[in-house]
């Protein structure tokens, strides 16, 4: 696992080589800073990076079950998560304790660690869109629905631009996407800004996507989140299909321990 200040050296090279300015916010005595001020020739960014490991009263309870010779099994889902909108939420009050008037582009930077931290990343990814996997009549293949859910982009839709997600591979390399608020009044001035230019296949925009024949749909519309079958119906109406089926996705994992040594002949 990284250590912060590692990651955040990593970061500031990342930034560096793409010709930003990056610096190092001071800790404030009252409120909690963001970690950085990014600076390119014309536009400013604050960004505050949080990281993600895995949950430590979860991976007790497998060890527990591998100490007894269980086999442990782990079902994930793959939505909209508390715990990530509220990681999401600390992190863009300071934000914007730290910039109120949104002088600078305002980003989180959400690193991935643990056991499996690409899924770490699909769960940030589906908190910040909202997303949903849906069975459509009339669609060849399953389709990724935009904000179906409560998400955070539109929670804080006026104070966050957007946000990386980052994770290291088996082989030491590191993913990262530059996740687009779709749903932010800023968000043509950030398409348009330095830093989304200067990493271009990094950038994750949904809104080029909707579409069926993208596989992709976008429930842009007012009905509350908590109302399902309304989104629904209101899909059903926009993208001209004859019945929506949600498919919660989940990841399954099963952890076998067995014990080392050479085994013994009879």
């Amino acid at each position: 696992m990284l250590s912060e200040d590692t990651l955040k050296r990593i970061i500031a090279d990342i930034l560096d080589s793409v010709g930003f300015r990056v610096s190092t916010l001071p800790p404030d005595q009252i409120n909690k800073t963001p970690d950085f001020n990014v600076l390119g020739k014309e536009d400013a960014y604050t960004i505050e990076l949080k990281i993600k490991g895995d949950d430590p009263e979860e991976e007790l309870g497998y060890e527990s079950l591998h100490s007894g010779g269980e086999v442990a099994v782990k079902t994930t889902p793959l939505s909209y998560r508390n715990r990530l909108g509220g990681v999401i939420g600390s992190g863009v009050r300071q934000l914007q304790q730290h910039d109120p008037e949104g002088q600078t582009f305002h980003l989180l930077w959400l690193h991935c660690e643990g056991s499996d931290p690409e899924l770490h990343s699909e769960r940030y990814l589906a908190t910040l869109y909202g997303s949903e996997t849906l069975f459509c009549d009339g669609a060849e293949n399953l389709v990724t629905c935009y904000y179906f859910h409560e998400s955070s982009f539109f929670t804080w839709r006026d104070s966050l631009d957007g946000a990386f997600i980052t994770y290291q591979t088996g082989s030491q390399q590191m993913k990262m996407i530059l996740c687009v608020n779709t749903l932010s009044p800023r968000v043509q001035a950030f398409r348009k800004s330095e830093l989304p230019i200067s990493l271009p296949g990094t950038v994750f925009d949904p809104e080029g996507r909707y579409g069926l024949e993208n596989n992709t749909m976008n429930a842009d519309c007012d009905i509350p989140r908590s109302q399902t079958d309304g989104v629904i119906a209101y899909l059903i109406e926009k993208y001209s299909v004859e019945r929506i089926m949600p498919i919660p996705m989940k990841k399954l994992e099963a952890r076998v321990r067995f014990p080392l040594g050479k085994p013994q002949n009879d």
